[in-house]
């Protein structure tokens, strides 16, 4: 990824935090998340920090963007910059001595532009289980908000992570099934903003 391309996607992300509707909107959202986070939490490709800065104290983001870590750090935020990709999605950062612990990781709309993203969540939870979480939340779109943006590879639904055998993983199991706003998956068939929460939990 070049870093012309990071730079740009970076300021896109930086804008859309700084709009007052976007903002009031996203709260709704950030609400709904944050409350299943009660200690320290691991926030996967956290972006423009929206989500981090809401987590409770101890918690770390971890994010590619160059330009976005250098914002996130403006913001007096523990960041750390990190290719999941090259990393295997090992987590290896998070065991150097000194770092945690950590009680849970969320992961929101990252693991749906990735080409192999059951890969990508085994190999998490496989790592979660290593640093000793209690829950492992990943966050993905409906079905018409995939298909708006270029940049997805893989759409995850419940079914996929089903059919890929990820419902039990290591020691922890697909807890839960939510959707947001309006708790039903078939919002999301035209409801570009609607989500799907999936939680492991041990």
């Amino acid at each position: 990824m070049s870093s012309d391309f990071n730079a740009i996607y970076a300021a896109e992300q930086i804008r859309r935090r700084s709009s007052l509707l976007r903002r009031m909107v996203k709260a709704g959202y950030l609400a709904n998340l944050t409350r299943r986070f009660d200690g320290p939490t691991i926030d996967l490709g956290c972006g423009a920090g929206q989500l981090l800065e809401r987590l409770p104290p101890g918690s770390v983001g971890l994010e590619f963007n160059i330009a976005l870590l250098e914002h996130l750090k403006r913001l007096h935020l523990d960041v750390l910059q990190y290719d999941a990709i090259a990393d295997g999605f090992s987590l290896s950062p998070l065991f150097d001595t000194g770092r945690g612990p950590y009680r849970h990781l969320v992961c929101a709309h990252v693991i749906e532009h990735f080409d192999d993203p059951a890969l990508a969540v085994r190999n998490l939870l496989l790592s979660g289980a290593r640093l000793g979480l209690e829950s492992m939340v990943f966050v993905v779109p409906g079905k018409k908000g995939f298909s708006t943006d270029a940049t997805h590879r893989v759409f995850v639904t419940e079914d996929y992570i089903r059919l890929q055998n990820l419902a039990e993983c290591g020691p922890f199991h697909l807890g839960s099934v939510e959707y947001f706003p309006g708790n039903t998956r078939w919002l999301g068939d035209w409801f570009a903003y609607h989500e799907c929460i999936l939680t492991w939990r041990r």
